[in-house]
């Protein structure tokens, strides 16, 4: 199954997110973002796990994107933006750090990860 780490395509999401949010992109939310990313193509399930992240922020919030036009850094964006409960997530829980995973699995399904923080 396939795994995009420091891909370009998740280096693109982190980009739209660093100019449009202002969000700043972070190591340790990477790298436990794209492990949750390649879980979830291989187990074939998504959910939310928001114990995987690091412990020192004061929030923590996990957004999840599967298919449809969650193919692209700006489609998975648009599609956050869209729903009701991720712009919400977006818009209210003042994170400014960013970490970014993306998997593709054998049948071509593309999960998206985006775990983001607020710091103290």
């Amino acid at each position: 199954m396939g795994q995009e780490k420091g891909g370009t395509l998740t280096g693109l999401l982190l980009l739209l997110l660093a100019l449009i949010g202002g969000l700043v992109p972070s190591a340790d939310l990477t790298a436990p973002a794209q492990a949750r990313a390649q879980a979830m193509v291989e187990q074939g399930t998504m959910n939310h796990a928001l114990s995987t992240y690091p412990a020192g922020y004061c929030g923590v919030g996990e957004l999840l994107a599967r298919g449809g036009d969650a193919t692209t850094p700006a489609g998975v964006l648009a599609a956050w933006r869209g729903s009701p409960p991720h712009a919400f997530v977006l818009d209210t829980l003042r994170a400014d750090r960013a970490g970014v995973g993306r998997a593709v699995g054998d049948d071509g399904t593309t999960i998206w990860v985006l775990a983001l923080a607020r710091t103290c």
